[in-house]
């Protein structure tokens, strides 16, 4: 039973960033309030509802069974709102503030050459708000209305949204442009077989979820499918810096190819040639199914689409 107390939509939107944060301090900071004001909404929305909605254990605050319930009702709420305020903001005169969310890795590569296209298709926009996250963050923040759209590598079973195919990004696994790994082998053009990796290092993303776990677990199955004995692994988070490794010969590496063109072309990296080799990333892109403005997002996503000139 709810007590008589008006539940407002600062009130909900303090409770998810609460929860998204993890602390009443992180969520006080990213919502420009005092900590006393967050601890009062969160007061107040309790009463509100007439339930406890989170409890303290250490210097944790964990969802209790009623606010596990309220959360994605909460995001429904709020995302709802924004799409409301989408809507009369581009009957106005058009799309004046948009939200990208896009996988990091799938940041590294040319595929951000789009992002400066939208001003000239969508003249009204006046703000664009780029997050760069994990795959499985895009689709959160793209369910939750955070983002009006998201771009990802593979797809996932969130029914709330829609999944577009952008296509595939090939892999390459690439060395240092004179590598002791390859000796005589400066050129770079002849054929190698899979097993003259044996004994080199890989430089890859950590074990880990998320979409550059994909890319280490395609590399651990093909290096066990062609039989290479894998020389040292070593760690590297992002692509530019297992770039910096490779060029410094630490070892070799496996990255989509487009993120790797403009050093191959100037001579900083070189491809390992591998004839059958043949890994790619699938690309999509993502939108809430109720998403008010959906030919609106579709021609963004065709912007996506087009082919490199």
């Amino acid at each position: 039973m709810t007590n008589n107390h008006d539940m407002e939509l600062k009130d909900l939107e303090t409770f998810v960033t609460v929860v998204k944060c993890g602390s009443i301090t992180c969520a006080a900071d990213v919502l420009h309030v005092t900590q006393p004001g967050v601890s009062r909404r969160i007061d107040r929305l309790e009463n509100a509802l007439g339930c406890t909605l989170f409890e303290r254990v250490g210097n944790h605050l964990l969802l209790t069974k009623e606010g596990k319930t309220l959360l994605p009702h909460a995001e429904t709420v709020l995302g709802s709102v924004r799409d409301l305020r989408a809507a009369v903001d581009a009957e106005k005169g058009g799309w004046t503030t948009a939200c990208i969310a896009m996988s990091a890795t799938l940041a590294e590569t040319p595929f951000t050459d789009r992002l400066k296209e939208l001003r000239d298709r969508f003249p009204a926009l006046r703000q664009l708000h780029i997050k760069m996250v994990g795959s499985a963050e895009v689709s959160e923040l793209v369910a939750a209305g955070e983002a009006d759209v998201g771009f990802r590598f593979f797809r996932d079973k969130d029914e709330r949204l829609e999944y577009v195919p952008l296509g595939e990004e090939p892999l390459v696994v690439i060395r240092a442009a004179h590598s002791r790994w390859f000796p005589g082998e400066d050129g770079g053009g002849e054929p190698l077989a899979p097993l003259c990796l044996n004994d080199i290092p890989w430089i890859a993303f950590p074990a880990r979820k998320g979409p550059s776990s994909h890319i280490t677990a395609m590399l651990d199955q093909w290096i066990e499918e062609t039989g290479i004995r894998p020389g040292l692994r070593i760690d590297a988070d992002c692509l530019a810096a297992q770039q910096k490794l490779v060029q410094a010969d630490f070892g070799i590496a496996l990255q989509p190819a487009s993120s790797v063109q403009e050093a191959v072309e100037r001579g900083k990296l070189r491809l390992v040639p591998l004839p059958a080799f043949r890994l790619t990333l699938p690309i999509c892109a993502v939108y809430r199914k109720t998403a008010p403005l959906r030919d609106m997002l579709q021609n963004v996503i065709r912007l996506f689409q087009k082919q490199p000139e």
